[in-house]
């Protein structure tokens, strides 16, 4: 894996995550509303939220961020 950071979307006509790895995804539902998720890819088949999709429509997507490390004052407390 690449070690740089990505901070733009990358359209799934493009390029597609590893399988299984879950990832942050744009998706349009039946009605064209577009919402982001948490999602990973089987195969060829995107789960979405535990379950299968033709819908949502994913767009793009884009990994996840890093966890939240909390960092120690140093100092007086």
């Amino acid at each position: 894996m690449k070690t740089e950071k990505i901070t733009d979307w990358i359209s799934v006509e493009n390029d597609l995550p590893e399988d299984l790895k879950a990832v942050l995804v744009t998706c349009v539902d039946v009605w064209n509303r577009k919402y982001v998720e948490t999602a990973y890819l089987d195969t060829a088949t995107w789960v979405i939220s535990g379950w299968s999709s033709p819908y949502p429509k994913v767009t793009a997507w884009r990994p996840l961020p890093e966890k939240f490390k909390e960092r120690i004052k140093q100092g007086r407390y």
